[in-house]
């Protein structure tokens, strides 16, 4: 959680930013920023993991568990060092539910229970759903079309016209 901390309050204060701005008629201007809050969240999540990856020797140290469950700390916080930038994105640039059950749910049940993989094997894989979703999320940005007018200036004029 320490490493994501920043990339959600990036993704938070830039949905109300580009909100603010979308709300002002500014498409145009919404773009730009949504560009540049793309960019800044790339920054944030590998900020986080690299925040993950100095704490790592301190959690290991003082953490007091057995052999085995020191093994799979360590390689779970490794595995969340790259993890952290595939979720900032995606914060950023909501998108979850297909990739979910189409993707992840479907992969870690295949690689427990059928190829029976080791559990970090597994857990790797589960985070990969997070890099999955980034062509969609990037194509979604790419398009424009979230950039739409979301005040309700006009709503009463077409029941006047009525």
């Amino acid at each position: 959680n320490i490493g994501t901390v920043l990339c959600f309050g990036v993704a938070s204060a830039g949905g109300i930013l580009l909100g603010n701005v979308m709300g002002e008629g500014n498409l145009g201007k919404a773009k730009e920023y949504a560009s540049k809050l793309l960019k800044l969240t790339v920054v944030t999540g590998a900020v986080g993991g690299l925040v993950v990856l100095g704490i790592t020797p301190f959690v290991l140290k003082f953490a007091s568990l057995n052999e085995t469950a020191m093994h799979y700390l360590k390689y779970m916080l490794l595995i969340n060092t790259y993890y952290i930038m595939g979720t900032a994105v995606n914060t950023t640039l909501v998108c979850d539910t297909i990739d979910m059950w189409c993707y992840a749910v479907p992969l870690g049940f295949i690689a427990a229970f059928v190829f029976k993989l080791p559990v970090l094997v597994v857990y790797f894989l589960l985070c990969t759903d997070e890099f999955v979703k980034w062509p969609w999320v990037l194509k979604r940005y790419k398009s424009g079309l979230w950039a739409k007018n979301i005040t309700r200036d006009h709503l009463f004029e077409d029941e006047e016209k009525e």
